[in-house]
């Protein structure tokens, strides 16, 4: 897949793209206006541009619906397909869920006045990116999605900070980029993708288990003691509910207590073990309902000042919305609790009727026993076994959450021994390598050497939870210490340059991408390596058919430029933009 054209139905600088080495030029023609930056006539733009007409999905911040100039605009992207044929992709502004798609034999097309039903596939954005995803027919990474990895082949000033980890993935979790950067590097993706999945397994089942334990005050390892305990329990309400059953009263008056154990009392002790109940709830839900979020982000701030760690605005953002988000979430919460409070309350006023009722008859029917010393131990036992029968229920609760705790915990061990085959097939992969990584890794260090004129290596190892830690990193002449060139600026976007383009070489024999767009690559570098660069670019596309898209400044160019080497010609220059008026830059207007 390369990039073949771009265009528009507005006010834009059509763009036809070579099929090996291209060059969008920023061009500086008025020096004496410093205001103007040369980085903003639009050469890093096209490639925001470019990734919308492959399908990215944005909101209202994306610069196309900020800007309403562009809200009658409508962008055409020619794609040549590795078959052979081509596709043009066309997308709306103003509606960009909408996706309209023509398969065409030659290149170099025009659309613009093509009426919608002629065009061949028309499909919301979520079905047409997999339809696209089939149409381009990559035969490799078959159980990722083509967005997964044409980032990195879109390389902007924002994504040289890291060789692997590109600004898209700085926020999301190491399962969502990890487990697909292995497989592209010719390993089981699979394998790591379970192993953060296990992971996260084993975390939830632990929380949830600290949770019950803090909850319920149980621990997975007194099972054996709350069951003693409800032994004795159940043998204690056994025994007082035998002296209740011998209770031995005067023959008049038999049916009066009869009626009074084996219908009021019993009814006085259930609505008790009921209130209890309820009781036990209303304090759980006062507590919850007590616990405040302490997170403070100034404090948080004055400790990164101290330290001296930038906090930046967009971390700020993150933390406020997680804030917002956790504050949405307990306001929701208590909201539910405050009205299951209520409703306990109404249920406790309402049993609380009901026992004083019974209560008052009960103290109606006992005025007539005689025995006054009998009826005093009458309530005793008949306190003690409410009391009992109450302290039952709950212990046989507590007991079904530590049973539950610990099934939770044998799921734990369960997972914790996957956790040990998957980290060692891991190992085993990372050791046996593959031919993939190997070409990758060999491509790699040849692209650094014949650039720069320095070793580099590509490498993997498993950290101390034996999950995947990936390094790019410049290394001392035949040996394996590595030196701190590599955190340079100047030298990481070399490494990113190169690891894309060594990804691209190394599958340059399957459908795959075949282009890389690189934003800024010759800022910085010594005017001697710009030029080793330009010329290593323009054999290593020619070697690999590969497709080099490099903006530039043009003060950033190798002297050479016009000489009889003519180390960058016309033809390689597909479009140039400059700060002399809108008509210089990408949309020919100021936005």
């Amino acid at each position: 897949m390369k990039i073949s054209k771009i265009y528009s139905n507005g006010l834009f600088h059509d763009t036809k793209f070579n099929s090996c080495f291209n060059i969008v030029l920023g061009q500086i023609k008025k020096p004496e206006h410093k205001e103007t930056d040369p980085h903003d006539v639009g050469k890093t733009i096209l490639i925001n541009l470019i990734d919308f007409l492959l399908l990215k999905e944005i909101d209202n911040d994306h610069f196309l619906r900020k800007n309403k100039t562009f809200h009658n605009n409508i962008f055409y992207l020619e794609i040549e397909l590795n078959d052979g044929g081509y596709i043009t992709i066309r997308r709306e502004v103003e509606h960009p869920t909408k996706i309209y798609f023509k398969i065409h034999a030659e290149k170099d097309q025009d659309f613009r006045e093509l009426d919608l039903d002629e065009w061949d596939i028309d499909l919301t954005i979520e079905k047409a990116k997999v339809k696209l995803n089939s149409i381009l027919g990559f035969d490799v990474l078959l159980n990722w999605n083509y967005r997964k990895t044409v980032s990195y082949f879109l390389r902007n000033q924002n994504d040289y900070n890291d060789v692997f980890q590109l600004q898209k993935f700085s926020i999301g979790k190491h399962i969502e980029w990890k487990p697909f950067l292995f497989e592209l590097l010719g390993f089981d993706g699979a394998t790591a993708k379970e192993k953060y999945e296990v992971d996260n397994d084993i975390e939830d089942y632990e929380n949830k288990i600290k949770e019950l334990k803090k909850e319920y005050s149980v621990d997975k390892g007194d099972y054996d003691k709350v069951a003693g305990k409800i032994l004795i329990n159940e043998k204690e309400v056994k025994e007082i509910s035998k002296n209740i059953d011998n209770f031995n009263f005067y023959e008049y008056e038999k049916d009066l207590i009869s009626d009074l154990i084996n219908n009021i009392e019993k009814d006085i002790s259930y609505y008790n073990t009921q209130i209890y109940n309820l009781m036990y709830q209303q304090e759980k839900i006062r507590e919850t309902l007590s616990k405040k979020i302490t997170f403070n982000l100034k404090d948080v701030k004055e400790i990164f000042e101290d330290v001296k760690i930038y906090f930046s605005d967009q971390l700020v953002k993150d933390y406020e919305e997680l804030l917002e988000f956790n504050k949405k979430i307990t306001t929701d919460r208590n909201a539910l609790l405050e009205e299951r409070s209520k409703k306990i309350k109404e249920e406790l006023n309402n049993l609380q009727d009901k026992l004083e009722i019974l209560n008052k008859k009960r103290e109606s029917m006992l005025k007539v026993l005689k025995d006054r010393e009998s009826f005093n131990k009458f309530k005793e036992y008949q306190k003690e076994l409410s009391e009992k029968e109450a302290e039952l229920i709950r212990l046989k609760y507590q007991l079904e959450k530590i049973e539950e705790s610990n099934q939770l915990q044998k799921q734990v061990d369960l997972k914790n021994e996957r956790l040990k085959e998957l980290s060692q097939s891991l190992r085993n992969q990372i050791k046996e390598s593959n031919p993939v990584y190997t070409k990758i890794r060999e491509i790699f260090n040849e692209i650094v050497f014949k650039t720069i004129h320095k070793y580099a290596i590509l490498s993997i190892k498993q950290n101390q939870e034996n999950n995947l830690e990936f390094y790019a990193e410049i290394t001392k002449e035949n040996k394996i210490e590595t030196t701190s060139e590599s955190e340079g600026n100047t030298y990481k976007k070399l490494l990113c340059s190169a690891f894309d383009l060594a990804i691209l070489a190394a599958y340059s024999d399957s459908s795959f991408f075949r282009f890389v767009y690189h934003d800024g690559i010759l800022e910085g570098l010594d005017f001697r390596r710009k030029e080793d660069l330009i010329m290593f670019e323009k054999e290593f596309c020619q070697k690999y058919n590969i497709q080099i898209i490099n903006t530039v400044i043009e003060t950033d160019l190798p002297p050479v430029i016009g000489s009889p080497k003519r180390l960058i010609t016309d033809e390689d220059i597909v479009l140039k933009l400059h700060d002399d008026g809108p008509s210089g830059t990408l949309f020919k207007r100021i936005f």
